[in-house]
């Protein structure tokens, strides 16, 4: 983990460069507390996500993919032991996976820079916050809308509030 704001950018400044950073920071969880229909039973499986990593990793994505998952697992046996030995498979998406699978342009869950200018009124950009557009009765919803991307549904559900207040 990251204890100063120093690494933080030494990771950034990594990643610019092509880089894997010494240390991937992320979400990780057991996916079968929450729903166990997710592994067999006595099994579970766990998910891990971080948004620094290199886009263009100058060992190429083949080499890349398994070297970072290699550092998430070992970073992640600190807080759950035993992880490396249970491991049973394992399915790394990298950028351009989730580029392809989900049409996310770069692999990016967020849709829009995560810059501090594109938060809030300012997302997806200042002329389309607040999910209106220019356009009578089209409105945005989704990951490049605030509050952002995750599985919370807020975008949605904002965007609906929405239309139906300006559609009245």
């Amino acid at each position: 983990q990251w204890a100063t704001y120093e690494q933080g950018l030494k990771a950034y400044d990594d990643c610019i460069r092509g880089e894997i950073p010494e240390i991937i920071p992320g979400l990780g969880q057991v996916t079968t507390a929450f729903d166990p229909s997710m592994a067999p039973e006595g099994h579970d499986t766990y998910w891990f996500w971080s948004g620094l990593v290199p886009f263009n990793p100058n060992i190429g994505w083949e080499k890349a993919r398994e070297q970072i998952s290699d550092m998430i697992t070992k970073d992640s046996a600190k807080y759950y032991d035993g992880i490396e030995s249970l491991e049973i498979a394992r399915r790394p998406l990298a950028p351009p996976d989730i580029e392809k699978r989900f049409h996310a342009i770069d692999g990016s869950v967020y849709h829009v820079d995560p810059y501090v200018t594109r938060f809030g009124p300012g997302r997806p950009a200042f002329s389309l916050g607040g999910y209106k557009t220019p356009v009578p009765g089209l409105f945005l919803s989704g990951s490049g809308t605030h509050p952002s991307a995750g599985i919370c549904g807020m975008p949605g559900r904002n965007s609906a509030m929405t239309a139906i207040k300006n559609m009245k």
